[in-house]
């Protein structure tokens, strides 16, 4: 079962931020004009005019590009970084990590855009080559934390490889993996927006990038929240998966 008190903290440090950024919004908008920032009630409450049925397909769409290139990064950067761990060449990926965080992502867009044309592929290919970097240096950072005696007491007891990996590398690695999957998710909706801004003819993305020709600034602040709204479940959807799978690895929050 999940702790229910543990459970109901995450939740509030993970809405705490969208509260300030409410809270921000409104005080702009008070020394701003309504044309160039309206205020989240004029724009909450003009939410029957978006709510149309092609919004509800573009979202389904960035909804779908999100989890399959968050679920992609996170998995080939798990898999990354313990291989670079294995095979001693940590100093070589961080190297590598460095040198392609030196290039804008909107560069990368823009030549996934020409190689591939518009499409499901730019914004998910977008968020694998942006993000399985960070989650490949988060996993190398975990797992190459030695803690010798926790390993002379599993030995000293009879045990061997199995044991280290089940009961000191795996218990390491899976808050890790919490941590990771979070920051996949969270990571991958901004830059599959992004994505979908540039080379895409669909999307939350797509719709942000139209209502900002027309200048119709309550409809891009509109999507704005959407998409803050859907990383909150996506971040909800990782605690309570975690939570409810591996609670035994877990610290209480």
């Amino acid at each position: 079962m999940v702790n229910t008190v543990s459970f109901s903290r995450s939740i509030i440090k993970t809405v705490s931020p969208l509260a300030v950024v409410f809270l921000v919004w409104w005080g702009l908008s008070l020394v701003m004009e309504p044309t160039i920032l309206p205020s989240p009630i004029h724009t909450l409450s003009q939410y029957d005019r978006f709510l149309t049925g092609s919004f509800y397909i573009h979202l389904k769409l960035s909804f779908l590009r999100i989890s399959v290139g968050a679920l992609l990064a996170f998995f080939l950067g798990t898999f990354l970084g313990i291989f670079a761990v294995l095979c001693n060449a940590k100093k070589f990926a961080e190297s590598l990590h460095a040198m392609g965080q030196t290039l804008p992502a909107v560069i990368v867009a823009v030549l996934l855009l020409i190689m591939l044309g518009t499409g499901n592929m730019v914004p998910i290919l977008l968020i694998v080559l942006m993000v399985t970097p960070f989650i490949a240096v988060q996993t190398m950072a975990v797992i190459t934390r030695p803690d010798p005696l926790m390993e002379m007491v599993v030995c000293s007891h009879g045990g061997g490889k199995k044991e280290l990996v089940l009961d000191i590398y795996f218990p390491k690695l899976v808050p890790a993996m919490r941590g990771t999957a979070i920051l996949a998710t969270t990571m991958g909706v901004k830059v599959c927006i992004l994505g979908e801004f540039i080379g895409s003819e669909n999307g939350l993305g797509f719709l942000i990038n139209v209502a900002r020709l027309y200048l119709n600034m309550d409809e891009v602040l509109f999507y704005v929240v959407v998409i803050l709204l859907q990383m909150f479940i996506f971040q909800l959807g990782v605690e309570l998966f975690f939570r409810f799978f591996f609670k035994r690895y877990l610290y209480p929050a």
